[in-house]
């Protein structure tokens, strides 16, 4: 009966212990999907017609890095409770936050955010207001796509941009 008792006891242990790791392994394969990458923002979705309109942004050249997230990037803004950092601009204004992992598959909720707050109409409005929402938005990876929901009737389309190597 000791016996039993020893076996049970180190196998709950055991079963504690591979949790544990496992957890520990699922949070550093999230943050591997979104560290130290890029994506170009394609348009905006808006959900009760499914239509992708794309930002009109006269002020950003192709090589500006407008409407660009950059994941893993310096925030200056309070991320202590972040479990990732990202950053982005419009022609006019700068912002950063943090994000953390959720318990759904490839899905990130951002926890912190700020920025300058230079007044910005169309576009440049909606991309930077997408990011503070009254509801808490949250990013999803699926097929090679990056989703910004914000609790609203839009949520931002991004696709991966390819690094240049120097």
């Amino acid at each position: 009966m000791k016996k039993f008792l020893k076996f049970t006891a180190l196998s709950v242990v055991l079963l504690v212990l591979a949790g544990v790791a496992t957890s520990c392994n699922d949070k550093e394969k999230k943050k591997s999907l979104l560290a130290s990458t890029q994506w170009k923002l394609m348009g905006i979705v808006d959900e009760e017609t499914g239509k992708l309109r794309e930002i009109v942004a006269p002020l950003c050249n192709e090589d500006c890095s407008c409407y660009v997230l950059v994941f893993g990037s310096a925030c200056t803004f309070s991320t202590e409770q972040a479990q990732g950092t990202f950053s982005s601009r419009t022609h006019m204004n700068v912002f950063c936050g943090g994000y953390v992992f959720d318990n759904k598959p490839n899905r990130f909720r951002i926890v912190s955010f700020g920025g300058t707050q230079v007044y910005e109409f169309g576009d440049p409005h909606l991309y930077y207001s997408a990011f503070k929402a009254r509801f808490q938005p949250f990013f999803v990876l699926e097929n090679g796509s990056l989703w910004l929901y914000n609790g609203e009737n839009r949520r931002l389309l991004f696709k991966k941009k390819l690094q240049n190597k120097l």
